[in-house]
């Protein structure tokens, strides 16, 4: 993998983990569940997939 798909990787799995994380706080503060914290927790979810390949590449 090359150090451009690392950084396009890294980069996207830190924006989905921030997106999930501020998506479950904001769902905890206002406590009820909208459609659009689940497409977002589902976003941050996808991004943070991207980062599955270099945790898999490091070990």
């Amino acid at each position: 993998m090359s150090t451009v798909q690392r950084f396009i990787f890294d980069t996207l799995s830190r924006i989905g983990t921030s997106i999930l994380a501020g998506s479950l706080v904001s769902c905890l503060v206002i406590g009820r569940l909208e459609p659009l914290h689940i497409v977002l927790m589902l976003t941050g979810v996808v991004l943070t997939g991207f980062g599955f390949p270099l945790i898999r590449g490091s070990q």
